[in-house]
Protein backbone atom coordinates (compact mmCIF):
# COMPACT_ATOMS: atom_id res chain seq x y z
CA UNK A 1 0.00 0.00 0.00
CA UNK A 2 2.88 2.02 0.16
CA UNK A 3 3.67 2.90 -3.00
CA UNK A 4 -0.37 3.15 -3.88
CA UNK A 5 -0.53 6.06 -1.34
CA UNK A 6 2.72 7.67 -2.63
CA UNK A 7 0.97 7.87 -5.72
CA UNK A 8 -2.47 8.95 -4.49
CA UNK A 9 -0.52 11.64 -2.54
CA UNK A 10 1.25 12.81 -5.83
CA UNK A 11 -2.02 13.34 -7.46
CA UNK A 12 -3.76 15.00 -4.72
CA UNK A 13 -1.61 17.72 -4.66
CA UNK A 14 -1.80 18.11 -8.39
CA UNK A 15 -5.00 17.66 -8.98
CA UNK A 16 -7.11 20.51 -10.57
CA UNK A 17 -10.11 21.40 -13.07
CA UNK A 18 -7.48 21.47 -15.53
CA UNK A 19 -8.07 19.71 -18.83
CA UNK A 20 -5.54 17.75 -21.06
CA UNK A 21 -6.06 18.22 -24.97
CA UNK A 22 -8.30 15.93 -26.16
CA UNK A 23 -5.63 13.74 -27.89
CA UNK A 24 -3.48 13.63 -24.67
CA UNK A 25 -6.44 12.82 -22.62
CA UNK A 26 -7.53 9.99 -25.17
CA UNK A 27 -4.25 8.50 -24.98
CA UNK A 28 -3.84 8.17 -21.23
CA UNK A 29 -7.23 6.81 -20.92
CA UNK A 30 -6.20 4.17 -23.37
CA UNK A 31 -3.19 3.35 -21.79
CA UNK A 32 -5.27 3.24 -18.37
CA UNK A 33 -7.62 0.98 -19.69
CA UNK A 34 -5.22 -1.51 -20.92
CA UNK A 35 -3.49 -1.71 -17.83
CA UNK A 36 -6.82 -2.15 -16.26
CA UNK A 37 -7.88 -4.52 -18.44
CA UNK A 38 -5.04 -6.68 -17.52
CA UNK A 39 -5.16 -5.86 -13.79
CA UNK A 40 -1.77 -4.55 -13.94
CA UNK A 41 -1.80 -2.62 -10.71
CA UNK A 42 1.90 -1.03 -10.88
CA UNK A 43 1.66 0.19 -14.40
CA UNK A 44 -1.47 1.94 -13.52
CA UNK A 45 0.74 3.80 -10.84
CA UNK A 46 3.39 3.96 -12.94
CA UNK A 47 1.47 6.09 -15.26
CA UNK A 48 0.65 8.38 -12.13
CA UNK A 49 3.85 8.86 -11.64
CA UNK A 50 4.78 9.52 -15.20
CA UNK A 51 2.38 12.24 -16.03
CA UNK A 52 2.64 15.02 -13.29
CA UNK A 53 1.48 18.01 -15.12
CA UNK A 54 -1.41 18.92 -13.58
CA UNK A 55 -3.62 18.89 -16.58
CA UNK A 56 -2.84 15.09 -16.92
CA UNK A 57 -3.36 14.35 -13.12
CA UNK A 58 -6.44 15.76 -12.92
CA UNK A 59 -7.60 13.40 -16.27
CA UNK A 60 -6.19 11.13 -13.79
CA UNK A 61 -8.81 11.69 -11.05
CA UNK A 62 -11.33 11.93 -13.29
CA UNK A 63 -10.66 8.55 -15.13
CA UNK A 64 -10.36 6.87 -11.44
CA UNK A 65 -13.80 8.57 -10.42
CA UNK A 66 -15.25 6.65 -13.25
CA UNK A 67 -13.59 3.41 -12.84
CA UNK A 68 -14.11 3.01 -8.68
CA UNK A 69 -18.22 4.49 -9.25
CA UNK A 70 -18.52 1.68 -11.15
CA UNK A 71 -17.16 -0.44 -9.50
CA UNK A 72 -14.43 -1.67 -12.02
CA UNK A 73 -11.03 -0.62 -10.58
CA UNK A 74 -8.98 -2.70 -7.60
CA UNK A 75 -10.55 -1.62 -4.36
CA UNK A 76 -7.52 -0.08 -2.85
CA UNK A 77 -8.09 2.76 -5.36
CA UNK A 78 -11.13 4.44 -3.22
CA UNK A 79 -8.78 5.23 -1.31
CA UNK A 80 -7.34 7.23 -4.07
CA UNK A 81 -10.26 9.58 -4.36
CA UNK A 82 -10.21 10.40 -0.28
CA UNK A 83 -7.27 12.27 -1.01
CA UNK A 84 -8.02 13.71 -3.94
CA UNK A 85 -11.48 14.80 -2.75
CA UNK A 86 -10.00 16.16 -0.04
CA UNK A 87 -7.21 18.56 -1.73
CA UNK A 88 -10.52 19.64 -3.74
CA UNK A 89 -12.19 20.56 -0.28
CA UNK A 90 -14.85 18.30 -1.01
CA UNK A 91 -15.77 17.27 2.31
CA UNK A 92 -18.93 15.19 1.67
CA UNK A 93 -16.78 12.95 -0.96
CA UNK A 94 -14.02 12.70 1.46
CA UNK A 95 -16.55 11.18 4.17
CA UNK A 96 -18.32 9.52 1.46
CA UNK A 97 -15.04 7.56 -0.05
CA UNK A 98 -13.89 6.97 3.26
CA UNK A 99 -17.34 4.74 3.85
CA UNK A 100 -17.13 3.37 0.65
CA UNK A 101 -13.53 1.92 1.00
CA UNK A 102 -14.00 1.00 4.49
CA UNK A 103 -17.12 -0.85 3.49
CA UNK A 104 -14.99 -2.81 0.42
CA UNK A 105 -12.42 -3.86 3.30
CA UNK A 106 -15.47 -5.77 5.92
CA UNK A 107 -17.32 -7.22 2.38
CA UNK A 108 -14.70 -7.92 0.59
CA UNK A 109 -11.70 -9.04 2.50
CA UNK A 110 -14.38 -10.87 4.48
CA UNK A 111 -13.36 -13.59 2.41
CA UNK A 112 -9.35 -13.26 2.66
CA UNK A 113 -7.49 -16.74 4.27
CA UNK A 114 -6.50 -14.83 7.03
CA UNK A 115 -9.42 -13.62 8.70
CA UNK A 116 -7.34 -10.59 10.73
CA UNK A 117 -6.30 -8.91 7.99
CA UNK A 118 -9.70 -7.03 7.12
CA UNK A 119 -9.65 -6.01 11.01
CA UNK A 120 -6.42 -4.70 10.90
CA UNK A 121 -6.71 -2.55 7.58
CA UNK A 122 -9.92 -1.19 8.55
CA UNK A 123 -7.88 -0.19 12.12
CA UNK A 124 -5.31 1.37 9.81
CA UNK A 125 -8.01 3.26 7.81
CA UNK A 126 -8.77 5.18 11.15
CA UNK A 127 -5.82 6.22 11.84
CA UNK A 128 -4.67 7.31 8.72
CA UNK A 129 -7.93 9.46 7.46
CA UNK A 130 -8.67 10.32 10.92
CA UNK A 131 -5.63 12.44 11.23
CA UNK A 132 -6.41 14.05 7.86
CA UNK A 133 -9.90 14.70 8.97
CA UNK A 134 -8.94 15.71 12.42
CA UNK A 135 -9.47 19.61 12.12
CA UNK A 136 -12.50 19.24 10.26
CA UNK A 137 -15.82 19.65 11.77
CA UNK A 138 -18.69 17.06 10.74
CA UNK A 139 -22.21 17.06 11.22
CA UNK A 140 -24.37 14.02 12.25
CA UNK A 141 -26.70 14.37 9.08
CA UNK A 142 -22.90 14.81 6.83
CA UNK A 143 -21.61 11.50 8.92
CA UNK A 144 -25.35 9.67 7.98
CA UNK A 145 -25.31 10.89 4.25
CA UNK A 146 -21.88 9.89 3.57
CA UNK A 147 -22.57 6.31 4.71
CA UNK A 148 -25.54 5.81 3.02
CA UNK A 149 -24.08 7.01 -0.15
CA UNK A 150 -21.25 4.45 0.71
CA UNK A 151 -23.57 1.41 0.69
CA UNK A 152 -26.28 2.71 -1.81
CA UNK A 153 -22.42 2.67 -4.02
CA UNK A 154 -21.56 -0.72 -2.38
CA UNK A 155 -24.84 -2.64 -4.02
CA UNK A 156 -24.51 -1.17 -7.12
CA UNK A 157 -20.65 -1.91 -7.62
CA UNK A 158 -20.76 -5.74 -5.95
CA UNK A 159 -22.01 -7.10 -9.59
CA UNK A 160 -18.93 -6.10 -11.22
CA UNK A 161 -15.95 -5.36 -8.34
CA UNK A 162 -13.30 -8.26 -8.84
CA UNK A 163 -10.80 -9.25 -6.31
CA UNK A 164 -8.21 -7.47 -4.93
CA UNK A 165 -5.59 -8.91 -3.09
CA UNK A 166 -4.22 -5.88 -1.35
CA UNK A 167 -7.27 -6.16 1.58
CA UNK A 168 -5.56 -9.54 2.41
CA UNK A 169 -1.79 -8.31 2.72
CA UNK A 170 -2.74 -7.09 6.51
CA UNK A 171 -3.14 -8.15 10.05
CA UNK A 172 -1.16 -11.71 10.58
CA UNK A 173 -0.14 -11.82 7.46
CA UNK A 174 1.88 -8.99 7.15
CA UNK A 175 3.44 -9.49 10.53
CA UNK A 176 4.20 -13.23 9.66
CA UNK A 177 6.15 -11.33 6.47
CA UNK A 178 7.88 -9.13 8.06
CA UNK A 179 9.35 -11.44 10.50
CA UNK A 180 9.89 -14.20 8.13
CA UNK A 181 7.32 -16.70 9.78
CA UNK A 182 5.76 -19.55 7.26
CA UNK A 183 2.04 -19.08 7.91
CA UNK A 184 0.14 -22.30 7.16
CA UNK A 185 -0.78 -22.68 3.53
CA UNK A 186 -4.79 -21.60 3.55
CA UNK A 187 -7.07 -24.59 2.33
CA UNK A 188 -8.72 -22.26 -0.39
CA UNK A 189 -5.25 -20.09 -1.93
CA UNK A 190 -6.82 -16.48 -2.73
CA UNK A 191 -7.71 -16.05 -6.54
CA UNK A 192 -5.87 -12.52 -7.45
CA UNK A 193 -8.76 -12.11 -10.84
CA UNK A 194 -12.54 -13.01 -10.93
CA UNK A 195 -15.78 -11.68 -10.01
CA UNK A 196 -16.36 -11.68 -6.05
CA UNK A 197 -19.79 -11.97 -7.27
CA UNK A 198 -19.28 -15.56 -8.61
CA UNK A 199 -17.92 -16.76 -5.06
CA UNK A 200 -20.48 -18.09 -3.13
CA UNK A 201 -18.92 -17.68 0.24
CA UNK A 202 -18.47 -14.10 -1.39
CA UNK A 203 -22.06 -13.54 -1.50
CA UNK A 204 -22.77 -15.36 1.82
CA UNK A 205 -20.41 -13.25 3.96
CA UNK A 206 -21.78 -10.45 2.09
CA UNK A 207 -25.33 -11.00 3.13
CA UNK A 208 -24.19 -11.55 6.90
CA UNK A 209 -22.02 -8.03 7.20
CA UNK A 210 -24.66 -6.17 5.23
CA UNK A 211 -27.25 -5.77 8.16
CA UNK A 212 -24.09 -4.17 10.47
CA UNK A 213 -22.83 -2.51 8.19
CA UNK A 214 -24.31 0.82 8.41
CA UNK A 215 -23.78 0.83 12.45
CA UNK A 216 -20.35 -0.22 11.98
CA UNK A 217 -19.38 2.84 9.26
CA UNK A 218 -20.92 5.36 11.56
CA UNK A 219 -18.75 3.92 14.67
CA UNK A 220 -15.87 4.11 13.02
CA UNK A 221 -16.97 8.11 12.58
CA UNK A 222 -17.12 8.25 16.47
CA UNK A 223 -21.86 8.23 15.84
CA UNK A 224 -23.31 6.12 18.63
CA UNK A 225 -24.80 3.07 17.25
CA UNK A 226 -28.07 3.96 18.69
CA UNK A 227 -28.57 7.90 16.71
Amino acid sequence: MSKLHAAIVAAAVCATVLFPSAAVADDLRDALDLALSSRDTPKILSIMKDHKAPSDQAELVRWLKDKVDSGQAPDQFASFLILTSFSEKNFDDVLFYLGYYRTLIVVDGATCADPSSPGSLLESTIFIFGRLLKDQKFTLDQKQGAVDRAIKLEQATSPTRRRDPSLCGAGLTRYAKDLHVQLPTPAKPQESTGLYNDDADWRQKRSAALPNLKALLLSTLGVPEKQ
